[in-house]
């Protein structure tokens, strides 16, 4: 329901500013207008490094909103694979977020009297995604990831997170559209959607790449036995390539996608490759 209609808000590494976030005075990052946002806002990003509010390497939204990145300076055309490239990352600094580069979750967001909201659209679009620079390496060579925090160098370990984590509320509708996401290491998904009761996912023409655990994780927040209830999935036009296990001793991890039971999902049309 989300009584609120929602704003635009516009986001520009190279000529933002302040918290005002309009077409003429853009803010500088998403994090900065994070504690902003209401349901139902449209956030449009353009080209840039973006590395989150004192280059904490995480955006947590806890309401409904649609983010499109890949936008000129003056916000008036879109090529978000080439021309004008919106990338989220961040920075292996000590002490910094290991939370998902972009995590969006719904599922407790409630209306002012109290009960759960339910509805609405979350959109997450032409979106970027490299956690490189999060990762903590062995002797620093960018090659393979460490797990653990390294205090005397003042070294996070490497984020066990995906990259873009989306979990909504009932009947919300959830598209994940013309990413990437390159060098996660989660233990599930590097791009994780879970849909509620009544609600569709939609993952479509993604690009995941050289990351453990799952490429891409359809999950469910739906337990009950109606199945006109049941959470439905489209994944199409999707490729995954090289996904890892957590470790090189470890039994999980390493598929290109996972799907949970309790949903229907149509799967068509997708490169999907090992990373042996």
């Amino acid at each position: 329901n989300f009584a609120n209609k929602g704003r635009d808000w516009f986001i520009s590494k190279t000529t933002g500013s302040g918290q005002m976030g309009t077409k003429e005075r853009p803010a500088k990052d998403l994090g900065n207008i994070i504690h902003h946002l209401k349901p139902n806002d449209r956030i449009h990003i353009a080209e840039g490094i973006y590395m989150s509010k004192g280059k904490n390497g995480s955006d947590e939204i806890t309401v409904p909103v649609q983010i499109y990145g890949g936008y000129n300076t003056d916000f008036s055309y879109r090529d978000p694979w080439d021309a004008h490239k919106t990338i989220f990352t961040g920075t292996n600094d000590y002490m910094k977020s290991t939370l998902p580069r972009v995590y969006i979750h719904t599922d407790k967001s409630r209306e002012s009297n109290g009960h759960k909201s339910t509805g609405s659209a979350i959109v997450v679009d032409g979106i970027i995604i490299d956690n490189g620079p999060r990762n903590r390496y062995h002797k620093d060579e960018n090659l393979a990831i460490r797990r653990t925090a390294h205090p005397p160098t003042n070294k996070n370990p490497s984020p066990e997170s995906g990259g873009i984590v989306v979990v909504g509320s009932k009947y919300t509708n959830i598209s994940v559209v013309n990413c990437v996401v390159m060098n996660t290491a989660p233990t599930q998904g590097v791009i994780s959607v879970q849909v509620f009761e009544g609600g569709k996912g939609l993952i479509q023409n993604n690009f995941c790449i050289n990351n453990t655990g799952y490429g891409i994780h359809a999950r469910t927040g739906y337990m009950g036995t109606d199945e006109s209830k049941l959470p439905v999935f489209d994944i199409k036009y999707n490729t995954v390539l090289f996904t890892w296990k957590h470790d090189a001793v470890a039994s999980y991890g390493g598929d290109a996608l996972a799907l949970e039971q309790n949903l229907i999902a149509t799967v068509e049309r997708n490169t999907l490759a090992y990373g042996h």
